[in-house]
């Protein structure tokens, strides 16, 4: 794992310089890979991927990069999804455009939502899935039941707790009076304790 991160960090920065920093996400099995580890599953059963998929955000419809750092587009044709290859060390990665990508950052690595990599590998319109296929569904959907509670977990401390303004109504605090400036309101009026005047008690209040 170790020696895959730094291949990972290496991609990292390489994208950031020439895609833009918040245009591109890691997809694909090095996705599932990185939400896995970060989320701490156990994938000791789980093959570390032999290339990399990228997926970047742009407006035009087909990919019009040639050139990444060292890596040169392999296709002529104008394609939604190409592939590159290193022309030192022959290392390749794919690379697809959406017009508007879902990601999520993990571990500081910008990834394609788990949500949808979990639909991707599973939907059965994309054929029959193989042993390694049904292998990152299960860490895939880990990752969403761990995001689903963490999710619950915080929607329901923030009914609980008092927030900028205090409680929300339907979580409020019984509140306890006090007397205001002016004494209390008369809906919540406490009981006056009569003392005798100049001339004794009222009648009424003897």
């Amino acid at each position: 794992m170790d020696a895959l991160l730094v291949r990972i960090n290496e991609y990292k920065v390489l994208f950031d310089s020439y895609i833009g920093e918040n245009n591109w996400a890691f997809t694909g099995s090095v996705a599932v890979i990185i939400h896995g580890h970060y989320n701490s599953i156990d994938m000791t059963d789980v093959s570390e991927p032999n290339d990399f998929d990228f997926m970047f955000e742009s407006d035009q419809n087909q990919v019009m990069i040639t050139n990444i750092g060292d890596f040169v587009r392999v296709q002529d044709t104008l394609e939604k999804s190409v592939t590159f290859r290193n022309t030192v060390t022959n290392e390749t990665f794919d690379l697809g455009i959406v017009k508007k990508l879902t990601k999520t950052i993990v571990g500081g690595y910008p990834l394609m939502n788990a949500n949808i990599l979990l639909y991707n590998y599973d939907d059965p319109m994309a054929g029959r899935r193989n042993t390694d296929d049904m292998k990152k569904i299960r860490v895939l959907k880990e990752v969403v039941e761990i995001n689903r509670r963490v999710l619950q977990e915080e929607e329901q401390s923030l009914k609980k707790g008092p927030g900028l303004f205090g409680y929300d109504s339907e979580d409020e605090e019984p509140v306890k009076k006090s007397p205001g400036l002016f004494g209390y309101d008369s809906e919540d009026e406490e009981p006056v304790k009569k003392s005798p005047g100049l001339f004794g008690y009222d009648s009424e209040d003897k």
